[in-house]
């Protein structure tokens, strides 16, 4: 029985992610030579809070002892890479922008890989904050424990999974049009699958560095095959390197 005829269309409209790290930061930050090292170094401005004087003459019980200072802070944070490629046998009709598809691939996806590596990055490099018992419970303390310990605005990060149910309890907010999150002092809320459902993490604010997009394509005759390999450099760097995980179990 032989096949009906086919009609070739337009694929079907995919539209981006929402609710990941890219609602947060928003396009990474261009870094060229990210390929030619191993780690991000940087020198920051520092990472203490100011501290009370000591005297000070109409200050009824002054603070005494002498003043400290606090060495400027130095942050070393991954570099790694994402690829994507696609392939399909040579021949008339077939299409020729590989090139294009492989970096269209790998930019749709790019930050749920980037997300997968901060996770890991976060996991090794936090504290442990307590264990909670509520999606309540564990935004407050973990929104407490940022606002004691880090100076800037932190972000936090948890599963899609506890997100809707974060959401559920009124821990944190949403917008349905962007897909931003955040809690009720304003800390934005990455919603990821690279995090498990049972944990999450607090930390400083994130910027990902990414080197330009670069592809290559080849042809394997021998087989008939067309191919192109889209490649991407990122790196993470954590503001004050701060990063606390919090395991939270909900009484279902």
């Amino acid at each position: 029985m032989m096949a009906g005829p086919k009609v070739s269309i337009a694929p079907p409209e995919r539209k981006p992610r929402k609710g990941g790290i890219k609602s947060v930061v928003g396009e990474f930050t261009s870094a060229p030579h990210l390929a030619a090292a191993e780690a991000l170094q940087w020198i920051s401005d520092g990472c203490e809070f100011p501290k009370a004087a000591p005297g000070l003459c109409y200050v009824p019980n002054p603070v005494t002892g002498n003043k400290t200072y606090a060495g400027i802070d130095r942050g070393s944070g991954p570099i790694f890479a994402l690829y994507q490629g696609v392939q399909c046998y040579l021949g008339t009709g077939s299409d020729p922008d590989y090139d294009e598809r492989a970096r269209a691939l790998l930019e749709q996806g790019e930050a749920r890989g980037v997300e997968e590596v901060l996770w890991e990055y976060l996991n090794t490099a936090g504290g442990t904050g307590p264990a909670q018992t509520s999606w309540v419970a564990a935004i407050g303390q973990m929104d407490e424990a940022a606002d004691t310990l880090y100076l800037g605005q932190p972000v936090i990060m948890l599963s899609r999974f506890a997100a809707v149910q974060a959401r559920a309890a009124k821990a944190i907010f949403g917008d349905e049009e962007s897909g931003q999150l955040w809690t009720a002092n304003g800390t934005p809320v990455i919603a990821s699958s690279a995090a498990p459902d049972n944990v999450a993490a607090v930390f400083g604010w994130p910027t990902i560095y990414a080197s330009e997009f670069v592809t290559a394509r080849t042809a394997d005759l021998m087989v008939n095959q067309e191919m192109a390999i889209a490649e991407r450099v990122y790196g993470i760097a954590i503001d004050c390197e701060f990063a606390l995980h919090y395991a939270v179990t909900v009484a279902e």
